[in-house]
């Protein structure tokens, strides 16, 4: 009996072992996504126009803002668990930069519930960026005639953090559609934020969710609905 136990324990043993090392592998693969080139190609483009239209406070805060994130991203993701108070500073540091690149094509807003204890609450770090940044660049940048709106929320749910992500863009019907005419890249960041999160639940026996959605149901552009 005492052999079969301790065969037991220790096969339960290295299937953990193996589920840390494909988490710490995929959060290695969220940073590669996070740093890929074209984030850095267009980032350093949009200094250079800033520079070349001689607007100098608009090129300063956005080299500001883009060491800021970089430091974000390398620092957050080294770490397992992170206070809900940095990963709130990368995503508002994000979305200053993507602002200033896109702001004639939409405005956002972050709201954090008054309940929401932000330096006691300690989360996965880089799960919320990729759908925020999909909700910009496959969602309202691909608005015609119009401002598109993004607005990101935070609550206090069943004993977890609760992420809501909205945007009034296209929607993933047309964004498909239209995909291919969108210059820009293609985001792996979702499906390896579904993989951590699936990996998460088994090694901590919990049951993180993610939904998905459309926002208006009855529109052409149904917009998105992501609830973490």
């Amino acid at each position: 009996i005492g052999f079969f136990a301790y065969f037991i324990y220790s096969y339960n043993r290295r299937l953990r072992i193996k589920a840390r090392q494909k988490q710490d592998e995929l959060k290695l693969e969220s940073l590669r996504g996070q740093m890929n080139p074209h984030f850095i190609f267009n980032s350093l483009n949009s200094i250079n126009y800033f520079i070349a239209q001689n607007d100098r406070l608009s090129a300063n805060r956005y080299i500001a803002d883009f060491s800021r994130l970089v430091r974000s991203f390398l620092g957050n993701l080294s770490s397992e668990f992170i206070p809900f108070s940095k990963e709130l500073e990368m995503l508002k540091d994000y979305l200053q930069l993507e602002h200033l690149r896109f702001g004639d094509k939409f405005d956002y807003e972050l709201v954090i519930d008054p309940g929401v204890q932000t330096d006691e609450i300690f989360v996965f770090p880089g799960l919320v960026q990729p759908f925020v940044e999909n909700a910009i660049w496959h969602g309202v940048r691909g608005i015609e005639g119009r401002k598109g709106f993004v607005r990101i929320s935070f609550s206090v749910g069943a004993d977890c953090l609760q992420a809501t992500i909205e945007d009034d863009g296209t929607g993933r019907k047309l964004a498909e559609i239209r995909k291919s005419n969108l210059p820009g890249k293609i985001s792996k960041g979702i499906g390896i934020v579904l993989e951590r999160l699936n990996i998460a639940n088994h090694l901590y026996k919990k049951n993180f969710q993610i939904s998905i959605s459309d926002l208006f149901s009855d529109r052409e552009e149904t917009g998105t609905r992501v609830v973490i």
